[in-house]
C-alpha cells in the first residue's frame, strides 16, 4: 500500500494475520522492522478497487435545485422552483401550472438519497443492452445559473 504525505510516497507492506487475528505483520517502507498493525488494515487493503468508488449517484443539495426536467415514453414534463420558496414549484413545460411539490420533492429526495448498487461496466459496447439507447432523462438544473449547470440521468 502506497500513498502521498506531504508530497512525499510513504509505502507500507502488509503481510499476514498474525496468530490472534486481531493484527497483521506489517513493515514500513524500506525499514528492515516488522510491526503489528490493525488487522483492519490489511482487511481494507485487500477490497476490490471497486469498493473505493463512489457510489452516490447524483451530488446535489435539494435547496440549489431550481429546475427538474424529465423526458419519458410518457411525455416531457419541466418544472422551475417558484420564486416563493424552494418548495414551491411551476410546471413550465408542456403547460404552466402549478406543479405537485410532494411528487417533485419526493423525486428529488430519491435522487438525493441513490446510491449506486454494483458497477456494470465503464465500457459498454452498446447502450442498447442496457436500454439506455433510448433513455428516460432527468435533469436538474442546480445554482443561481441552473441553465448551465445541470446534472443529467439516463434510465
Amino acid at each position: 500500500m502506497t500513498f502521498k504525505a506531504k508530497g512525499q510516497d510513504r509505502t507500507v507492506k502488509l503481510g499476514a494475520k498474525s496468530p490472534s487475528g486481531v493484527w497483521a505483520y506489517a513493515q514500513e517502507g524500506a525499514k528492515p522492522a516488522v510491526i503489528l498493525v490493525p488487522e483492519g488494515i490489511l482487511s481494507d487493503a485487500q477490497k476490490a478497487p471497486s469498493d473505493y468508488r463512489d457510489r452516490t449517484l447524483l451530488a446535489f443539495e435539494r435547496k440549489d435545485v431550481k429546475t427538474v426536467e424529465v423526458r419519458s415514453p410518457a411525455g416531457h414534463v419541466v418544472a422551475a422552483a417558484g420564486l416563493k420558496g424552494a418548495d414551491e414549484w411551476q410546471l413550465t413545460a408542456p403547460l404552466a401550472s402549478a406543479a405537485d411539490r410532494d411528487a417533485v420533492g419526493t423525486l428529488l429526495e430519491k435522487l438525493r438519497a441513490a446510491k449506486i448498487k454494483e458497477f456494470v461496466t465503464d465500457t459498454p459496447k452498446s447502450l442498447a443492452e442496457y436500454g439506455l439507447d433510448r433513455p428516460t432523462r432527468i435533469t436538474l438544473g442546480v445554482g443561481e445559473e441552473a441553465s448551465r449547470t445541470t446534472r443529467t440521468l439516463r434510465f
